[in-house]
């Protein structure tokens, strides 16, 4: 498996399926990964932040919110996800997304601020990409 950074150790809730090159994973709440979680490259999950109010920055207080992704999720390259996000079973975060707030399940969701783009419906089963037909009599 391509390097993954955990910065203060790691806790996961099962074996991930891929993780790209460097992803990071700031940790000082739990971090649940549900199993067959495909992560790309240069993935940022953060599970601590720090107050807005400066007297609260300058005295150097944090707080944490633990993160969930759930099973069958598959995250892009180059996505933050901020402290206290639940992202839902089967759902797909497009590359270079900023997810603040959860992501319901089957769904595919991007931009920053993410947000969903549609749900994950029966045109699904049949294509994978665009117009090219999935072949499931060949797949192997």
């Amino acid at each position: 498996m391509p390097e993954l950074l955990f910065e203060k150790g790691g806790r996961r809730s099962s074996p991930l399926q891929a993780a790209g090159r460097s992803a990071c994973i700031h940790y000082d709440g739990h971090i649940y990964i549900g199993d067959h979680v495909m992560i790309g490259p240069n993935v940022m999950i953060a599970t601590a932040n720090h107050p807005i109010n400066p007297e609260l920055g300058a005295k150097g207080y944090q707080y944490t919110r633990d993160v969930h992704i759930e099973e069958n999720v598959w995250i892009g390259g180059n996505v933050s996800i901020v402290p206290g996000v639940t992202i839902g079973k089967n759902s797909v975060i497009g590359a270079g997304s900023v997810v603040t707030k959860d992501i319901p399940e089957n769904c595919i969701a991007a931009g920053n601020p993410c947000h969903v783009i549609r749900e994950i419906g029966p045109r699904d089963e049949t294509y994978f990409y665009r117009d090219d037909r999935i072949d499931w009599e060949n797949l192997r």
